[in-house]
Parts: C-alpha cells; sequence; structure tokens
C-alpha cells in the first residue's frame, strides 16, 4: 500500500498489519502518534513529524527510515520508545530532530543503529536520556545559552562516530550515567572526540579513539577521557583560575 497525504495532517496511524506493507509517497505529518506493531512501514526518505513513536510486542514487523528526517514534537515522556522483539530496523541513515522542552524526555532506543540524533535548540533547558546499548553516527547535543544534562543508563554502551556536546562558559552540558558509581560505557573505534564546557561523570570512554574535554569537570568516576578545565570553585568561596587538569 502507497501512503499519500498531500499536505494534511493525520491524527495518527497504528501500522498493525502481519504481512503487511506500506510506502511513503510523500511527507507525513502526525499529531498524535505513529505505532509500528506488525508489518513494513517504509518512510521512503521522506520527513516525518509525529509527536511520538511507538513499537513494541514480538510480531514479525519492519521499519525503515532511509535517509528520512524525523521531528518528534513531543516535549516530555518518551517520544521514542522503542521496545519489544521481532523488528528489523534501517535507520542508520536518518536524523532523528527533538525540539525544545523545559522537561525530561527519554529516548528509548532499544539498541538499534541509528544515523544522527540532534537536540541543538538554544535556550532549552530540558534533560534527556537515552536508554539502550546503541549505536549513533551521530550525537548532536550542544547549547550556547543554556546547561542541560544527557544521561545515558548505567551498564550500557554507546557506540558513536561522532559526539558533539559542548556548552559554554559557565553553562556546560552534563554527561552523566542514571546510576552514580556505575559507568556508562562510550565507544569510538579511530578518531578522536574533543568536547568543549562539558562535565563528566561515571564515563568509560573506549575502542581506540582519543577522548578530550577542555575547559570542562571531570565530576567522578571516570576512565579513558582527557578532561582539562580553566576555573574551579575552591572551598571558601574562591576560584581558581590558572589553566589547570581536573582529576579524572
Amino acid at each position: 500500500q502507497t501512503i499519500e497525504t498531500a499536505g494534511k495532517s493525520i491524527y495518527g496511524f497504528t501500522f498493525n498489519g502481519l504481512g503487511g506493507s506500506w510506502i511513503l509517497s510523500d511527507a507525513l505529518t502526525i499529531t498524535n502518534g505513529i505505532t509500528t506493531t506488525a508489518g513494513t512501514f517504509n518512510t521512503n526518505g521522506y520527513s516525518v513529524s509525529t509527536p511520538a513513536w511507538t513499537t513494541s510486542g514480538t510480531q514479525v514487523r519492519a521499519l525503515t527510515l532511509g535517509a528520512s528526517t524525523v521531528t518528534l514534537t513531543q516535549t516530555n515522556f518518551t517520544p521514542w520508545n522503542f521496545a519489544g522483539s521481532n523488528m528489523t530496523f534501517s535507520g542508520a541513515s536518518s536524523t532523528i530532530v527533538l525540539p525544545t522542552s523545559t522537561s525530561l524526555r527519554t529516548f528509548a532506543g532499544n539498541g538499534y543503529t541509528y544515523g544522527t540524533l540532534t537536540y541543538n535548540v538554544a535556550g532549552s533547558t530540558g534533560a534527556l536520556t537515552i536508554t539502550g546499548s546503541n549505536t549513533f553516527t551521530t550525537i548532536n547535543f550542544s547549547d550556547t545559552s543554556n546547561a542541560r544534562t544527557l544521561t545515558f543508563t548505567a551498564g550500557t554502551t554507546t557506540t558513536v562516530t561522532n559526539l558533539n556536546a559542548s556548552g559554554t562558559a559557565g553553562k556546560n552540558m552534563t554527561l552523566t550515567s542514571s546510576a552514580g558509581g556505575s559507568a556508562w560505557n562510550l565507544v569510538k573505534t579511530s578518531g578522536s572526540i574533543a568536547l568543549t564546557y562539558v562535565s563528566i561523570q561515571d564515563s568509560a570512554a573506549s575502542g581506540g579513539a582519543t577522548f578530550g574535554a577542555t575547559w570542562s569537570q571531570s565530576v567522578s568516576g571516570n576512565s579513558g577521557w582527557t578532561i582539562t578545565g580553566i576555573w574551579k570553585v575552591l572551598p571558601g568561596g574562591g576560584a581558581w583560575t590558572s589553566a589547570g587538569t581536573w582529576d579524572a
């Protein structure tokens, strides 16, 4: 079946036809959400705007995003909620975008391979949690006007080609584990990651790349990182302003 909406908004889609197949022939705008339960759905490279995308259960299903850009308009809870088994997922060339929010949101990736995940909205204070041991070509998590937090589930492994997570002076991006003292694993097999103005906690970096962060803070529990900073608040309110190395 071919889905053509001709620019019209649809309230919602549930793809629940075992053995069925659907493909887009133009851009898709959803106002309530998409659920993938059974059958095959191919976005055919077209853009998709939806509050949330959910899949769960054990029925055989397949989802192909190709080079589509998926914008998740929901501002709280879990706008990307992938769970269950027996799904074939192709999303390594896709881009998933999170808009502005002041609330915590969760990207439940369920261990799949993704293209680019972007949450770069200037001034957006809402934190983001990524669950599952997922692979991303790129994670973009930067802001020059507000500090916010990116949390990874303790014990999971996130594999990246690029990680762009930088703040600005006095407004660090925080990269942390969901459980203090229990590390999340960051893997990059070659090249380097170079972050600025971040606070890192309980991150175990490995895989062959070099991992560095300047103008930054190592809170505790980190390994595999070289983290240097230029400021530190001392007991009594004093400030150390000369360049130095944070204890990782």
